[in-house]
């Protein structure tokens, strides 16, 4: 009987420990907003914090049950009005009943749909590689099929890249993405080795070619509009009918 009591005391002790490690995490909570990435979000956090805390799938539950405030506390207390009492929940099964109700399966059809179109387009390949990794997540078949994860994968890569890969057998997705950056940095180097380097020496710059000129000679001023002098005409070239400022003779010489 004092076994009994010392192993309960030990689990009671153990829990309480959980549970003081757990608050000083400091989880945000969750109150049923209407946004399914955000409550994916959270159970992902969950799940990653509460690795450390070695708890067990059961505590892991409570302590996520523990977040749960305002409508999203309500919604669990409806789920936990249909089992039976003392049913114990497993960590898949709360995630289940969890994404069912704040995670629609529209949302997941949309993922999915992101996941099947996924190309690497103008990004590198680590941050198609977070993209790939983070919606891969949706997919049953990516996380439970790592030969089918390794051809989504390279089908989506830039042609060069998936071309130098194509002859490569790859033993694990860590493997695939090591081997698809090294190829794009041996592409990046190509491109500068081929591109001009700023110690090239300094070219002179060639002026800009002077416009062309007119074609013909310039036609003279006519002097027929010019005012006739009140008293005379020019006494630079001697005639009558211009002034003497208005001389085009005399503009010329």
């Amino acid at each position: 009987m004092e076994a009994i009591w010392a192993t309960s005391r030990d689990r009671d002790t153990r829990s309480s420990d959980v549970f003081e490690r757990f608050m000083q995490l400091r989880l945000p909570t969750f109150g049923g907003a209407p946004d399914p990435v955000q409550a994916e979000h959270l159970l992902a956090k969950i799940a990653k914090m509460m690795g450390p805390l070695e708890c067990t799938d059961s505590q892991r539950v409570t302590l996520a049950v523990y977040l749960l405030e305002g409508e999203a506390e309500n919604w669990w207390s409806s789920i936990q009005r249909g089992v039976p009492v003392g049913y114990a929940w497993t960590w898949a099964g709360f995630r289940t009943k969890f994404l069912e109700k704040y995670f629609p399966r529209s949302c997941w059809s949309a993922k999915i749909a992101q996941f099947l179109k996924l190309e690497q387009g103008n990004t590198t390949v680590a941050q198609y590689e977070a993209k790939f990794d983070k919606l891969s997540r949706y997919i049953p078949k990516a996380l439970e099929d790592e030969e089918y994860k390794l051809e989504k994968f390279k089908e989506g890569l830039k042609p060069g890249i998936q071309s130098r890969l194509c002859t490569w057998d790859f033993g694990d997705f860590p493997e695939l993405v090591d081997k698809a950056m090294r190829v794009e940095k041996d592409f990046e180097r190509t491109v500068r080795s081929r591109s001009p380097t700023r110690d090239a020496p300094f070219r002179l710059r060639q002026p800009p070619p002077a416009p062309p000129l007119p074609i013909g000679r310039p036609r003279p001023l006519s002097t027929r509009a010019l005012p006739l002098p009140p008293g005379g005409g020019c006494s630079y070239c001697k005639k009558n009918n211009h002034s003497t400022p208005n001389c085009f003779r005399r503009m010329r010489d």
